[in-house]
């Protein structure tokens, strides 16, 4: 776990951060601030790079995550920073997280630049791959990129089952249907071979 940030609520103190977590051993770990503009009224939350480079029955592999930015801007040059980071590294990389974007549309350049490829229209072109919001799904902005050294076997979607629940709606989801979720997101769920 990496904090990014933290909050103070009341009397308690919050942290905001990622985390990764691996059944094969973790050799060593890092993460990237990624640059703010205090400027930006989108862009007031620090955001993370965290980069885990784990040893697995296929060798080692770089496995970052990321939450980027509401704001357009940003994301545009985190992305650049992001992208950049991975071009560094010696092995092979999975990059994974909320992009809260819709990153075909936005930023249509930006995996190719660094030669990573989108593993879910490489499996899936002609379908949609939504994953936010999970009461109401409309859209495709959590992501998974890996190098072309990697080979991706299968990629599903997961988190698409709910409980019934009196919940109430909180943080921009206006109707929860009386359903309960693992999250607001639902998760890509991929399988990599070399």
């Amino acid at each position: 776990f990496q904090p990014a940030m933290l909050f103070e609520q009341g009397e308690e103190y919050h942290h905001e951060g990622l985390a990764i977590f691996s059944r094969f051993p973790i050799l060593e770990t890092n993460y990237l601030s990624l640059s703010r503009d205090p400027t930006d009224s989108g862009d007031f939350h620090q955001r993370l790079l965290l980069r885990a480079l784990v040893c697995t029955p296929v060798g080692k592999i770089n496995f970052l995550t990321t939450h980027l930015s509401l704001s357009h801007s940003a994301r545009d040059r985190t992305l650049d920073e992001i992208g950049k980071m991975v071009a560094s590294l010696e092995d092979p990389s999975i990059i994974v997280g909320d992009f809260n974007a819709v990153i075909d549309e936005e930023h249509k350049s930006w995996a190719s630049k660094f030669d990573l490829q989108d593993i879910w229209k490489s499996l899936h072109d002609d379908k949609n791959g939504w994953t936010f919001n999970s009461w109401d799904p409309k859209s495709r902005i959590d992501y998974v990129f890996a190098n072309r050294d990697l080979k991706p076997l299968s990629f599903s979607i997961e988190g698409t089952k709910a409980i019934e629940a009196d919940v109430e709606a909180v943080g921009g989801v206006k109707d929860t249907k009386g359903l309960l979720y693992p999250s607001d997101h639902m998760f890509p769920l991929v399988r990599f071979t070399r």
